[in-house]
C-alpha cells in the first residue's frame, strides 16, 4: 500500500501522473493507493475563492478529474498484475548502511514486469521466498545461502552496474520487443503499457480504459481509441461508466486533459519550475487541441455530449463517420459552449 502519493500542483504535468501511478501500481499487483489529499479544511470545498493549495483535489479540478482514469487502471478491469516478478534478495542478519542504493535500472524493470525485494532467512535450508523467474544481487547483504535462489538465475545489480537491463535481455528474462534502454522504451510484460521516455509518450490499453499521453504532434492507437494531439501536450482517454468493457459500456466518459493554472499566479521562468505567487480564482485552462477517434464502433451508434468538470452537458459533438466504419472528432479545450476537458459518449438503443 502507498498511503500518501501526490502529483502537486501547479506542476504542469500533474494531469499525467494519476494515470500512471494507476497503471503501473496494478502492474505491481498493490493494493492500495490513497492520494494526499481531498482537502485541508472544509473551506477548501465550501468556498470557490482557494487557489493557495499544494495538495488538494478540492480546489484542483484537472487532478481531480485525472483520478478518474488512475482508477480505473488500477481497479479491475484495469492492468492486470505481472505474472512473473524478479526480486532482490538480502540476508535477513546483514548490516546494511542506511545510505545504500538500488541500482537505477531496477525501478526501469518495474515498468516491465513485478519487482520488490525479498528478506531470505540466515539458514542454511532456507527456501526462496518465492518463486522468482529472476533474482538480483544488489552489491550488498546479498545471501550467501541463495547461490541457487531455487533455481532463479541471477543477476549482477550493483548499484553503479549498467548493463542489468541488457543482461536480462540477453538471457530472455525480457522479450527483446519489450525494452530499449537506449531510447527508454518499456513495454509492460503482458503488453497493457507502453513507455517511451525519448518521445515522452505513454498508452495504456485494457478493457474498460484507454489512456495515452500525447506531446502535440504524436499519436497513439488502441482496441477502442485512436487519438492525436494536434496543439498542446495533453492525457487522453476513454473510461467505461460501468464495470464493462469499452466496447459494450452504454455510457462512457472521454477526457483531453492539458492544465489549469490560477489567474495571475507567477512563476521564476517559463518553464515554471518556481512558483513565486499563488495567483487566485478563477483557474486558467490551457489550449489545447486533438484528433480523437472511435474504432470499435461496429454496429453500435452513439450520440457525444462535451460536458464541464461537474458533468453537466453543454453541447452535442458531431461525430464523423470515416470510410473504414470509425468516428472521430476534434477535440478543442476552448469551444463556443465553454471550456471542455470531458465527455459523455452515449450508446444509442
Amino acid at each position: 500500500a502507498v498511503t500518501e502519493f501526490d502529483f502537486a500542483k501547479p506542476n504542469r504535468f500533474r494531469a499525467e501522473g494519476p494515470a500512471l501511478l494507476g497503471a503501473y501500481g496494478a502492474l505491481q499487483d498493490w493494493d492500495m493507493l490513497v492520494q494526499f489529499a481531498y482537502s485541508h479544511g472544509r473551506e477548501n470545498y465550501q468556498r470557490d475563492d482557494r487557489a493557495n493549495n499544494h495538495f488538494d483535489l478540492s480546489t484542483d479540478v484537472i487532478k481531480s478529474i485525472a483520478h478518474r482514469i488512475g482508477a480505473a487502471l488500477f481497479f479491475d478491469g484495469g492492468v492486470k498484475p505481472a505474472s512473473d516478478a524478479v526480486a532482490v534478495l538480502l540476508d535477513e542478519k546483514a548490516d546494511i548502511p542506511f545510505d545504500s542504493n538500488y541500482n537505477r535500472a531496477v525501478a526501469r524493470l518495474g515498468l516491465i514486469t513485478r519487482i520488490g525485494t525479498a528478506v531470505m532467512p540466515n539458514t542454511t535450508d532456507a527456501p526462496c521466498p518465492e518463486n522468482f523467474a529472476a533474482v538480483l544481487n544488489a552489491g550488498i547483504a546479498f545471501p550467501d545461502n541463495a547461490a541457487g535462489a531455487d533455481n532463479a538465475k541471477v543477476f549482477n545489480a550493483a548499484p553503479d552496474y549498467e548493463q542489468l537491463l541488457n543482461d536480462l535481455l540477453n538471457a530472455g528474462m525480457i522479450p527483446k520487443d519489450h525494452c530499449d534502454p537506449a531510447t527508454g522504451f518499456f513495454r509492460s510484460i503482458g503488453g497493457e503499457l507502453e513507455l517511451n521516455q525519448s518521445k515522452g509518450t505513454f498508452q495504456a490499453i485494457t478493457d474498460a480504459c484507454e489512456a495515452f499521453i500525447l506531446p502535440a504532434g504524436e499519436k497513439a492507437r488502441g482496441r477502442f481509441l485512436a487519438a492525436e494531439s494536434l496543439l498542446g501536450r495533453a492525457v487522453i482517454a476513454a473510461v467505461a461508466a460501468e464495470a464493462q468493457p469499452l466496447r459494450l459500456a452504454k455510457r462512457i466518459l472521454l477526457l483531453h486533459l492539458t492544465d489549469t493554472q490560477a489567474t495571475k499566479a507567477k512563476f521564476a521562468s517559463p518553464a515554471m519550475e518556481q512558483l513565486d505567487s499563488w495567483g487566485e480564482p478563477p483557474f486558467l485552462a490551457a489550449r489545447g487541441e486533438a484528433t480523437i477517434t472511435l474504432l470499435a464502433t461496429a454496429g453500435r451508434n452513439y450520440r457525444l455530449h462535451a460536458v464541464n468538470t461537474a458533468g453537466k452537458r453543454l453541447a452535442t459533438v458531431p461525430l464523423i463517420p470515416g470510410a473504414d466504419g470509425t468516428l472521430s472528432f476534434k477535440a478543442q479545450v476552448f469551444t463556443d459552449a465553454g471550456q471542455v476537458f470531458a465527455y459523455e459518449l452515449e450508446a444509442l438503443p
